[in-house]
C-alpha cells in the first residue's frame, strides 16, 4: 500500500505504522533510528527506432520498491575537559 501512496503523507502514514509494527513485537536494548526510502528501479528492455515515423519512447522495465534500514544510534560520551591556558573547565567532545 506504501507503494501506491499518491501523496507524501499518505506513504509517511504507512511507513510509520510499519516501524510501529517493528516496535511492537522487538524490544531493543540500544535507542535505534529507522530510514526508509521509496524508488524506482528501470532497466531498458527494447529502445525505439530512431529511423521509424512513430514517436514515443523506449519500453522499460520498472519496478518499485522500498528499503528499509534499523540502525543503533550512539550517543557521544560527555566528560570535562580543563583548559590550563584558559584555567577553566570546558566541554570534551570526541568525533
Amino acid at each position: 500500500e506504501g507503494l501506491r501512496a499518491d501523496t507524501t503523507e499518505d506513504w509517511k502514514e504507512y511507513m510509520l505504522e510499519i516501524v510501529g509494527k517493528m516496535f511492537a513485537h522487538t524490544v531493543y536494548e540500544f535507542d535505534t533510528m529507522v530510514t526508509m526510502i521509496r524508488g524506482e528501479y528501470r532497466k531498458p528492455t527494447r529502445k525505439r527506432e530512431m529511423e521509424s515515423e512513430q514517436g514515443g519512447d523506449d519500453e522499460v522495465y520498472s519496478n518499485e520498491f522500498i528499503l528499509c534500514s534499523l540502525n543503533k544510534t550512539d550517543h557521544p560520551k560527555k566528560a570535562l575537559m580543563f583548559d590550563y591556558m584558559e584555567k577553566e573547565f570546558k566541554s570534551y567532545n570526541v568525533f
